[in-house]
């Protein structure tokens, strides 16, 4: 990890991209205190990790990438003894809602529990205590599509009630339909951080263009012009610089329709990693 400028306002849902080994999970253990950075500093509401340690637990929630629960407990006494520990003023009635949330019944023993109830499990457990700040590292694992789908709404409600949210995930799906802004991480260093409408503005636009007649839309491309035929009256077209240039291109033919494909956060989060390498070559 290295030269990694970040600052995520309060209220807000960040996601934090990038490859395994990236150093995505070494930036949340610096976060949190489980690390502590060569050089640099760290806050989280003003609060330092190793000067504050008991204030910032309270006030953080934090689920991790590799969930690590004791078998022999069952859910229930698990959650008492996180309780306990945190010495949570809510009375654990917030964790009934999160059970009801996600469908969970702690009575089992943890050992005889699936990959993705253990994983539920971990994620009521982490936040319990309803913390103003949520830290989450690959949440998902090992949910189902169905628990997935509620993950997400949770997501969004939880920062409608004002709450902080740092998202780590490889799932794009997630970011895209919760956060405000991402940071992409590359080699231990944010490669960039922006908005994701931004991102998307910033990438290659892709257009279906379809003609009335049939032509051969492969005398369109040239260096700013991607073409790739559909059928004999209907290319791809994707641009490489200003969209003026296909317009003009396009004004003497029968054109009867221009349909704008809009690229989803994995094609962006590709397209910038290629681009990347190729000005690093």
């Amino acid at each position: 990890m290295r030269d990694i400028t970040l600052s995520i306002s309060e209220g807000e849902v960040f996601g934090y991209l990038g490859p395994n080994g990236a150093g995505k999970s070494t930036t949340i253990r610096c976060l949190i205190g489980l690390l502590k950075p060569e050089r640099g500093t760290v806050a989280i509401h003003g609060l330092d990790p190793w000067q504050d340690p008991k204030m910032l637990h309270q006030l953080v929630g934090y689920l991790p990438g590799e969930v690590a629960l004791p078998d022999n407990m069952t859910g229930s006494q698990f959650l008492g003894w996180m309780r306990r520990l945190r010495a949570s003023a809510n009375g654990g009635l917030y964790a009934g809602r999160l059970l009801d949330r996600f469908d969970l019944n702690p009575e089992a023993v943890i050992a005889t529990m699936s990959k993705g109830t253990r994983q539920k499990l971990a994620l009521v457990a982490a936040f319990a205590h309803d913390p103003a700040v949520m830290i989450l590292d690959e949440p998902t694992s090992g949910l189902d599509p169905v628990m997935q789908q509620t993950f997400i709404q949770w997501i969004r409600e939880e920062n409608l009630r004002g709450k902080t949210i740092f998202l780590s995930t490889h799932q794009f799906t997630e970011v895209e339909r919760t956060c405000h802004r991402v940071g992409i991480l590359k080699q231990g260093s944010l490669s960039l951080v922006d908005s994701i409408d931004h991102l998307r503005r910033k990438s290659r636009q892709v257009f279906e263009v379809s003609l009335g007649e049939s032509r051969d839309l492969g005398f369109l491309a040239d260096p700013d012009l991607d073409v790739a035929l559909v059928n004999n009256r209907t290319a791809t077209i994707t641009v490489n610089g200003p969209v003026i240039h296909l317009i003009q291109k396009l004004s003497s033919l029968p054109v009867v329709s221009i349909r704008e494909i809009t690229q989803d956060l994995e094609e962006v989060f590709m397209e910038i990693y290629q681009h990347d390498e190729e000005e690093t070559e």
